[in-house]
């Protein structure tokens, strides 16, 4: 195979609609930056896939728009993706923005608890109010994970135990590091502790780690705003259009042995409908070839709150363009 035969491709990224740093439009203007330096460096520059999966919203590609369009690219709407071309060489490299989401459900373990689980969707049509009511639903997630947040922020301000001892956290403070976001998390709360406390913490995720995590009465999500994992799956599948995708595998659960061990988990999964699995190592590639699965390739970025080495490989995931253009022939055939 030649450097023809591969794309460049990042599946899953979070903006700052959801708990990314960056914004829609800078994730594509670094993309094009990359598509720039292949340009400079090589004759054939690859195109770059980018997936925006923001949990539970889709704002950010619904909504985007260029109020200074650059002039080496235009839009092309598609469905289920946007198609963004580079003219800055005869090549005229191409980078498909998929619409996405990662969609927060339940599912039940061996021994009949509920747990919180991701399932990403690529491809997906917008959701709405009136067609598919799928909108309302979301809404109604993101509106507890806020109320969780409020719980959060309350309670690490009134314990005295622990690393809670001298740690004083202001509602007000942590909804401006939200800012934009429809769908704020755990990472917010964490990046507020460092700003005011980055003696005691070295990161937003590790004062995540350390203070936002299950000790915390309120670190459960509320069950009953989530769709189920069965009724998710077929949300992405069938009414959005979309293809399904197990994401990180390696830490989908908190604990994978209440499901009978990771193959179990991931053939209960494929059982439900799921289409796709991400791609974070060897067993996954095994997986996605013994329940044929379509392999997914994403960092799950999340802008600055990532480490500066994760950062790098945002547009560094090479894939064969074959196992992306699987992908890309299952949207299409939803559409159709």
């Amino acid at each position: 195979m030649t450097s023809n035969d591969f794309v460049i491709s990042n599946l899953h990224a979070h903006t700052n609609v959801s708990d990314g740093t960056w914004s829609i439009e800078k994730y594509v203007l670094e993309a094009i930056l990359q598509i720039v330096r292949g340009v400079l460096v090589q004759e054939n520059p690859k195109d770059i896939y980018l997936g925006i999966t923001d949990h539970d919203t889709c704002d950010a590609w619904m909504n985007l728009q260029f109020t200074q369009s650059p002039r080496l690219m235009h839009l092309v709407s598609g469905s289920g993706y946007t198609i963004i071309p580079v003219a800055i060489s005869q090549k005229n490299p191409i980078l498909t923005l998929v619409h996405g989401i990662e969609l927060t459900t339940s599912l039940k373990d061996d021994f009949g608890n509920s747990e919180k689980i991701h399932i990403v969707g690529l491809g997906i049509d917008a959701p709405d109010y009136d067609h598919n009511c799928v909108q309302t639903k979301l809404d109604l997630v993101n509106v507890n994970r806020t109320v969780r947040l409020k719980q959060i922020v309350a309670e690490i301000s009134t314990r005295r135990d622990g690393i809670y001892r001298g740690l004083d956290l202001d509602w007000s403070v942590v909804s401006r590091t939200i800012g934009p976001s429809k769908s704020p998390s755990r990472l917010h709360v964490g990046q507020t502790l460092f700003e005011q406390y980055p003696s005691r913490f070295k990161s937003a995720r590790d004062a995540n780690e350390l203070a936002v995590n299950s000790d915390l009465s309120g670190y459960n999500f509320p069950e009953t705003s989530l769709y189920d994992s069965s009724e998710g799956i077929s949300i992405i599948e069938s009414t959005l259009r979309g293809v399904s995708v197990i994401p990180h595998l390696d830490r989908l659960v908190s604990d994978v042995s209440k499901f009978g061990g990771e193959e179990k988990l991931v053939e209960r999964l494929v059982r439900l409908g799921v289409s796709g699995i991400e791609i974070v190592n060897s067993n996954c590639l095994g997986y996605a070839e013994r329940f044929d699965l379509i392999p997914v390739y994403g960092c799950d970025s999340h802008g600055a709150f990532d480490t500066a080495e994760k950062i790098k490989r945002c547009f560094k995931i090479v894939q064969p363009k074959s196992g992306l253009a699987y992908l890309m022939d299952e949207i299409d055939k939803k559409k159709n």
